[in-house]
Formats: structure tokens, C-alpha cells, sequence
């Protein structure tokens, strides 16, 4: 059965950093870093911008001959997919779409992150079926400026274990997220910088451990065949507003079986051939709120 470990909530103040709050609790700094899944500088001001949106220019050409300008709206959602993930761009200005039949224009990342930041001549296709069959669209300089610190600011809490947190016995840090061995986007074992096995924590680790439900077919696993979700089942079926109910029930059963889950809000799910993509926001059981986006492929 896993160890438990304590924790006290911190409201972080000017001038904090996590060597003076340690020293106040009497706790390794390492463990304060760990539990809330910090990386440097760890603690910042409220100016700090720890989030930042993949931005590059888009060519847009159409595939028929146009019989006159017509344009393509601000807002107009695009997406790249492969290897597994797909990820979502709109575009920042209308684009006008010439005779000749090509445009230029520009597109960010619907969520910010470096995963974004796509090399040159990268094509995109609209989520729209009806653009999807006129138009292509590429980015030929690619996208960049994409990035998600995770750090934090004044005025918000942190979780200050009151044992060591031995990361080998994998306490179950039910409130402050947990601990577990990192795994890549093929639930492989990863290394660190000292060639040692890499292990997730704080908020990374639910986030981790929540896409794992959702991507696990469930009745896959023999000693637990309650766990996983039945998204897989739903792969492939015509979209109607039915569908998209079922994938949300499905959700949000899914995630609130981990119990350091609280609530599921704003579930929105994209089907896309043979893949869905599911957003929504996670409450959890301490009041913290961040966003997940899974995706769940045939």
C-alpha cells in the first residue's frame, strides 16, 4: 500500500523563493520543486510571462480555379496530426484568397506550449469539411514562439510536504498529485541528465496519469478491468450530437474515478478521422485548475 505524505498549502509573497521557504518549513527545496512540478526560476513576478502561443505565416492556395476573390474568415480553425497528436491553429486575420487563387496570412496555437513549434513547409488542414476540399494550406517558415513555463507567481499557493518525499516508495501524494516514473508518448521509460530514470511529479504526474486513462481502452488491463475509458468504441462513428454526449459522459467518468480529482469542466471533444481529440479543465481536489487535452486514436 502506498505511503502517505502530508503536505501544508504556502501562499507565495514578494521576495519568496523556494530555498527561504524550505528554510521556513524545514523541508528540502528539491521536494518543494518536485511536489509542485516547478523548473527554473521556479517563483516569479506578476509581469513574468510563462505563457507563450506559436505564431508563423500560413500560405493558403486553392486546389480549383476561383471564379473570384472570396475569403477566408478571422478565427478559422486548422490542424496538423501525426505521430499522434494533433494540434489545433486559428487564423489571426481574415485572409483573402485572390483570383489566381492563393493568400497569405497567419496562424497561432489554439493552447500554448512548445509542442506548437512546427518546422518549415509543415501543412495544415482546415477543420472545416467544406475548406477542407477547396483549399490547402502550409507553413512555410513553420511556427514558433511557443512555450509554457511552469512557474509561479505572487499571490498563488504551493504544497509543502512535511516528510521527505522518497520518489523510489512512490507515496501516494494524493493531494499534491504524486510521483511516478516518467513515461514518453509511446509509455516509454525515459532518461534524465545523469542517465538515471526520469520520474514525473506535482501537477505533470496527474496529467500524465489522466491521459493514460483516457487513452487505455478499458477491460484491456485483466487485474483491473474497470480502469481505462471506452473512447475507442466511439472511433470512426458518424458525428452527431449524441456521440459528442456519450464521449462527454465518458470523460468525465473516467478522469473523476482518479480520486485527486474533483471536477470536469468545459468538455469539448473533436472527432477527426480515425482520432478524437478531448479538452477540458481540471478541478482538483485542493482548487487547482488546468487544462487537458488527450488525444485518442484508432
Amino acid at each position: 500500500m502506498a505511503e502517505s505524505l502530508n503536505y501544508r498549502i504556502h501562499t507565495i509573497r514578494p521576495n519568496d523563493s523556494p530555498a527561504k521557504i524550505a528554510a521556513l518549513y524545514g523541508v528540502p527545496w528539491e521536494d518543494i520543486v518536485l511536489v509542485n512540478n516547478l523548473e527554473a526560476p521556479f517563483i516569479v513576478d506578476q509581469n513574468f510571462q510563462r505563457e507563450g502561443y506559436a505564431t508563423g505565416p500560413v500560405r493558403i492556395e486553392a486546389l480549383k480555379p476561383l471564379e473570384h476573390q472570396v475569403t477566408i474568415p478571422s478565427g478559422t480553425t486548422l490542424f496538423f496530426s501525426a505521430y499522434g497528436r494533433t494540434l489545433f491553429f486559428v487564423l489571426t486575420a481574415p485572409v483573402p484568397i485572390t483570383e489566381e487563387g492563393y493568400g497569405e496570412g497567419e496562424v497561432q496555437a489554439e493552447i500554448p506550449g512548445s509542442t506548437h513549434n512546427l518546422p518549415p513547409n509543415t501543412w495544415l488542414l482546415f477543420e472545416d469539411e467544406s475548406l477542407r476540399s477547396q483549399f490547402t494550406a502550409v507553413l512555410p517558415r513553420g511556427t514558433e514562439g511557443g512555450f509554457l513555463k511552469r512557474v509561479k507567481k505572487f499571490g498563488e499557493t504551493l504544497y509543502i510536504p512535511t516528510e521527505k518525499a522518497e520518489a523510489q516508495t512512490y507515496p501516494d501524494l494524493v493531494r499534491a498529485y504524486g510521483i511516478d516514473l516518467s513515461l514518453n508518448e509511446h509509455q516509454e521509460l525515459t532518461i534524465n541528465e545523469s542517465r538515471d530514470l526520469r520520474l514525473s511529479g506535482g501537477v505533470e504526474n496527474l496529467v500524465a496519469a489522466l491521459s493514460r486513462a483516457l487513452t487505455t481502452p478499458r477491460g484491456s488491463y485483466l487485474l483491473h478491468p474497470e480502469y481505462g475509458s471506452r473512447l475507442h468504441q466511439y472511433l470512426g462513428e458518424a458525428i452527431s450530437p449524441d456521440l459528442l454526449y456519450f464521449i462527454e459522459l465518458d470523460v468525465r467518468d473516467t478522469i473523476l474515478r482518479d480520486p485527486r480529482v474533483k471536477e470536469v469542466r468545459n468538455v469539448t471533444a473533436r472527432p477527426h478521422g480515425d482520432a478524437i481529440t478531448v479538452s477540458c479543465e481540471i478541478v482538483t481536489r485542493t482548487d487547482l485548475v488546468f487544462p487537458l487535452q488527450v488525444v485518442i486514436n484508432a
